[in-house]
């Protein structure tokens, strides 16, 4: 159930394949815990067509400006990354 839901979840299509193939469980004595590992991203990702950000404990949409904030540390990102 919860692998079909991601799979028709509106995920950008990389982190989505990324999502899918991170899922593992864990067993703790009686219970059974499903753990689903986010790689970092170098890129913006979307859920159908808008973008999140997480901001202490608070999930927030950004949209206009913000969105081009967002992108542009990625972009910085990348640069340091090739650096290096």
């Amino acid at each position: 159930i919860l692998i079909n839901s991601i799979r028709n979840f509106q995920l950008t299509e990389l982190l989505k394949t990324q999502v899918l193939m991170k899922i593992d469980t864990i067993c703790d004595k009686n219970f059974s815990v499903i753990r689903i590992t986010i790689p970092p991203q170098t890129s913006v990702s979307f859920i159908g067509e808008k973008v999140f950000v997480r901001e202490n404990s608070s999930r927030v949409e950004v949209e206009g400006p913000k969105l081009l904030a967002v992108s542009e540390y990625f972009v910085k990102s990348l640069k340091k990354t090739a650096q290096a």
